[in-house]
């Protein structure tokens, strides 16, 4: 980007003079303007900026230095340049004083000599400007230097070529257990380093101060603090030279790391304890590779159980060698195993049964606890075996034993149960807990807990009954109206007996349950059912209607679903829903499709039309029932217009937001644009202190800095760091 024009102010009241100032110095780009007196100067300052000030020594209201004098004190005397029509020394002298960049003389030379001493001047300008800016940004690299010395979470130390302490930061202090008084400018091997390693430390350094060792070298050994306590150390040193090059001290850095060491050893003496057990265990054990499956370690029970004679007969194989070709589900065994492989290394830990083959083609089946863990950045898998082929085999005898009784209590709807009274302990079939629609997740209800199965009035008789058979070991057969999980009351025919000790009352019931509940609402039902029906249909709060299933024609409707379609009851029984307009033609016949595939539809959503013709949302329901032996069909038509409108209007306030979203995600990307241009600027930071020195060169300055070096330790090739001697 071009740089802006530098504005010179031209304060001259010989008009003519001013102008060849001028033209001058636009030639060379300047932007200039012009004034014929002091107060037209302070005037024009007052609102604007000027780069550099020409200044006539002799104007007709203020003499130069008056003029200086209060453009200073008001703050707005920029550089300045003095021109006069006299060569005195004296006034050259005095300006200079006053701040003058330079002075120059009204000669038949000084339109000359004007556009190199402006151009001059401006380019000083300009060096100071970049100067200052680089000591400021040196002096904040600098205090950040200090304060990363300082802050440092390791301890940070100097010594000189003697080994004493020139500066430790804050974390060495802590180290030590002392303030920074009582360590700086001790000998450092003297007071801080054990007896013991007292001499190799110190011979370390030496060769380290006379360039025999490698600064990069990586070293560990121990420091005292106060306490007397040895602290293990791992260093890392830098040699400090002159501006020589001649070594004058190291720049050390170190971490604590003896809770790790010690950590360290900890580990090493639990994984020898690891390896004991390991091998002495008798559950087989077998480590494998994530990525190829093959076997890199097991322990002899693992040899064991393969039927091997030796380890070398299992290492390096996989999973596929020992398995029967296709598990038990029918899946072939090398798609299973991934499975297995993957869940465990998604989940850390799985247990599974995995049917195995031997060498001579023996089928066994074993328990797998397959677990997966990761060292020194690989993964692996570890699993333990239990044979479990007798078990599964008595497992899979007893499952056929109780699936035959489950068929048969299911076809008989018939529970079982049995009771020991000395516990309170009750065991139910599964189908006793499919009667009563209870969890078997939640165990059987103790019979103190029972109450709540069964009407009070009939929960009193059946505890009379237990009672008798507990006494006297009486049987019992008693019809029972039970409470179902669902709320539902269901008619059980109970029975039970009891088994008896010899010369001991009887502690253990046995019985069963069946559910009569159909017969006896059968029963009742012929009587009943068709006013209980009508009642109910007509009291319900859900708007329903009866068609007969040949004729389509309404039989009866409710007045809740009178209300909803705006008709009066004889304007609807003895009609089609087609005929009063109520549903659309294909909406009907859907329904009809639907109805005779499958007996029922559920919650469709169905666009009906009242008798005013205003439409209605409605959730429309039909199943196929029997009236007097004749099939009809029952619907239920809920107004649901209300809730999608609620519905199109979230959906509309979801798109807002997903807009707003959006924009501030955008808003976050300029900031994250804005936040990396600000690092880049940091970036120049390293090159600050060859540039002041540079600069002052090109002023014809000495140079301000005397630099020296500070070999840094890195892997890549030697660099050298400029840093403040």
């Amino acid at each position: 980007m071009p740089s802006a024009p530098t504005r010179i102010l031209i304060v001259e009241d010989d008009a003519g003079l001013a102008e060849l100032f001028d033209e001058l110095l636009t030639k060379d780009g300047a932007l200039c303007a012009h004034v014929e007196s002091g107060r037209l100067c302070l005037d024009w300052l007052a609102s604007r900026q000027a780069d550099l000030l020409l200044i006539d020594y002799s104007l007709p209201d203020l003499l130069a230095p008056a003029l200086v004098e209060v453009l200073r004190e008001t703050g707005r005397l920029p550089p300045f340049i003095i021109v006069t029509g006299h060569g005195d020394e004296r006034v050259a002298v005095a300006m200079m004083k006053l701040g003058a960049r330079d002075y120059l003389v009204k000669d038949n030379l000084v339109l000359d000599r004007l556009p190199s001493v402006v151009k001059r001047t401006l380019q000083e300008l300009d060096n100071e400007r970049r100067l200052a800016a680089s000591e400021a940004a040196l002096r904040a690299e600098t205090q950040r230097a200090d304060q990363y010395f300082e802050n440092a979470a390791v301890m940070m130390l100097v010594l000189d070529r003697e080994g004493r302490v020139q500066r430790i930061n804050q974390a060495g202090c802590e180290i030590l257990g002392l303030p920074p008084a009582e360590v700086l400018g001790r000998n450092w091997f003297d007071y801080f380093i054990p007896q013991k390693n007292r001499d190799g430390v110190r011979e370390i350094f030496h060769r380290l101060m006379a360039g025999q060792l490698d600064q990069t070298r990586h070293a560990e050994h121990p420091v005292l603090n106060r306490a007397g306590e040895e602290r293990l150390l791992a260093w890392h040193n830098s040699l400090i030279r002159d501006d020589t090059g001649a070594i004058t001290g190291v720049l050390g850095s170190a971490e604590d790391i003896t809770d790790r060491h010690q950590a360290e050893a900890a580990q090493r003496e639990h994984e020898a304890f690891r390896k004991r057990v390991f091998e002495s265990s008798q559950m087989p054990i077998i480590v494998m590779e994530a990525h190829s499956y093959r076997y890199i370690d097991c322990n002899p029970a693992a040899v064991a159980i393969y039927h091997c004679a030796s380890r070398a007969e299992l290492l390096g194989h996989t999973p596929m060698d020992f398995s029967s070709p296709v598990q038990y589900d029918g899946t072939p065994a090398p798609i299973k195993a991934r499975f297995y492989i993957e869940r465990s290394l998604a989940e850390g830990r799985i247990v599974f049964e995995w049917l195995h083959q031997r060498a001579d083609g023996e089928l066994w089946d074993a328990e797998v606890h397959l677990m997966s863990f990761t060292s020194n950045d690989r993964r692996f898998l570890q699993f333990t075996l239990q044979d479990i082929t007798e078990r599964r085999r008595a497992a899979a005898a007893l499952r056929h034993h109780r699936e035959m009784l489950a068929r048969t209590e299911h076809l008989a709807q018939i529970g079982s149960w049995e009771w020991d009274s000395s516990t309170d302990t009750v065991r139910w079939s599964a189908e006793l807990f499919r009667l009563f629609q209870r969890n078997p997740a939640e165990g059987a209800p103790s019979f103190a807990e029972q109450a709540k199965l069964y009407l009070p009035e009939d929960m009193q008789r059946l505890k009379a009954a237990v009672a008798a058979t507990l006494s006297q070991g009486t049987p019992y057969e008693l019809e029972l109206r039970g409470v179902r999980g669902d709320g539902m009351i269901r008619v059980y025919l109970a029975s039970g007996h009891s088994e008896q000790g010899p010369d001991r009352p009887a502690v253990r019931l046995f019985g069963a349950l069946q559910d009569i509940t159909e017969r006896v609402i059968t029963l009742q039902a012929l009587k009943e059912s068709e006013e209980k029906f009508a009642t109910a249909f007509r009291a319900s709060p859900v708007p329903m209607a009866i068609r007969d299933l040949g004729t389509d024609q309404y039989v009866d409707v409710n007045d809740r679903c009178l209300a909803l379609m705006g008709y009066v009851r004889e304007e609807i029984v003895g009609h089609a829903p087609l005929e009063i307009g109520w549903m659309a033609p294909e909406d009907r016949e859907r329904n009809r499709h639907a109805l005779s595939a499958n007996g029922i539809v559920t919650d469709r959503e169905l666009h009906l039309r009242r008798k005013d013709g205003t439409e209605v949302i409605c959730s429309y329901s039909t199943h196929i029932i029997q009236i007097g032996g004749r099939p009809c069909v029952l619907s239920t038509s809920i107004d649901v217009t209300e809730r999608r409108r609620a519905e199109a209007q979230l959906h509309q306030r979801m798109e807002e937001l997903k807009r707003s979203t959006a924009e501030l995600q955008a808003s976050n990307e300029e900031l994250t644009r804005f936040n990396r241009a600000a690092t880049d600027r940091e970036l120049r930071m390293i090159e600050l202190k060859q540039e002041i020195n540079d600069l002052c060169r090109q002023a014809g300055q000495a140079p301000r800095y005397a630099l020296g070096f500070i070999e840094t330790r890195d892997d890549s090739p030697p660099t050298q760091a400029p840093l403040l001697a």
